[in-house]
């Protein structure tokens, strides 16, 4: 009875350690990447006046809210989201013009959603590389202007088009619309980052994989505890696959690297989210014939098999260790039976 009880602790024990593991992983990709209000983006108005971009704002059911950054402490500490005080600001027709506490640094762009008390990670944007963007533009749009000063169009669809840009990184949605002088009410995503994306699946299905594995291996060894001298080879050889299983998962976690742009606002489990996010991709591209959706098309479904059969080699894996472990337990317990019976005699 002891001893199964310290095999229980050695399952909490596994719980924390990969909780904390997971944990770490969540707040380094749920932490958004921000542009902050400078000297260098201010345009003065008047004395003690500045102008800031709409895309500062974020705007839900309860109206706009503008953030800025200010330290925290405690359990809380780093960079961290706080809303400024409505009184601080007013919301022109072009721009967002603050009209007290210049001291405060504002939220110019976000790599995604953020809501106050979330930790943020200052950047400076810089040039990146030639892109393709996909831009939605509300659903009645006849024509979309934009500032075509370096920006090919590849392909349009109605209110939808995909152009070639070389923008700014990190990739923030709201700079993205600034530069190419969209509205607020386009969506724009980096097809870039959804490649990304999708290139990440089989590092997930690994971890998923590896998780269960764990959990059926340990399940499988409570059940050898009915008799741990006769069984102490398998125990130790399972203790062994265990720390090499919690060693894999650390480090397939670390090299999970999810775009900021296509996670949601608070739980990164948050499937739904998911869901709407590439369907609405999948529908905007369907129908294009250029090659950067359709290169994308090839990515999602090669990812999807490559993280399918990850899945069934791990169960296949699994299921042959557990078969030929219950075949060496049984062999083992024959040979003791025979050789109590021989004592016996």
């Amino acid at each position: 009875m002891k001893r199964k009880s310290i095999y229980f602790f050695v399952l909490i024990f596994w719980l924390l350690a990969v909780c904390t593991v997971l944990s770490e992983n969540i707040e380094r990709l749920m932490t958004a990447r921000v542009v902050v209000y400078e000297g260098a983006h201010q345009s003065m108005v008047g004395q003690g006046d500045a102008e800031l971009t709409l895309e500062a704002l974020t705007r839900d059911a309860s109206g706009n809210h503008l953030y800025e950054i200010v330290k925290g402490s405690g359990w809380e500490s780093g960079n961290r989201v706080e809303e400024t005080d409505s009184h601080f600001y007013t919301v022109e027709k072009e721009c967002v013009l603050i009209t007290s506490g210049m001291g405060g640094k504002y939220i110019l762009y976000a790599s995604k959603e953020i809501t106050p008390g979330d930790l943020v990670q200052k950047v400076t944007p810089y040039k990146g590389k030639n892109e393709k963007y996909l831009v939605i533009a509300p659903v009645g749009t006849e024509t979309v202007t934009m500032d075509w000063e370096d920006t090919e169009l590849l392909e349009q669809k109605g209110n939808i088009l995909l152009i070639s840009q070389t923008g700014k990184l990190p990739y923030m949605e709201g700079m993205m619309r600034d530069t190419i002088n969209l509205t607020k009410e386009s969506k724009i995503y980096c097809l870039g980052e959804v490649k990304e994306f999708f290139e990440n699946m089989p590092l997930l299905s690994v971890i998923w994989v590896l998780l269960m594995f764990s959990v059926v291996l340990w399940g499988y060894s409570y059940k050898l505890m009915s008799n741990p001298p006769e069984n102490r080879v398998l125990l130790a050889g399972n203790l062994g696959i265990g720390l090499l299983l919690f060693w894999g998962f650390t480090n397939v976690t670390q090299r999970v690297s999810l775009p900021s742009s296509l996670l949601p606002k608070e739980n990164i489990l948050d499937l739904t989210y998911y869901k709407n996010v590439f369907i609405e991709i999948w529908k905007a591209l369907e129908g294009m014939s250029s090659t950067a959706a359709v290169e994308l098309k090839e990515v999602f479904f090669k990812s999807i098999g490559f993280a399918g059969g990850v899945i069934g080699f791990g169960i296949v894996c699994g299921v042959f260790i557990l078969l030929w472990e219950h075949r060496f337990a049984k062999k083992l317990s024959q040979k003791n039976k025979a050789a109590t019976f021989s004592f016996l005699c």
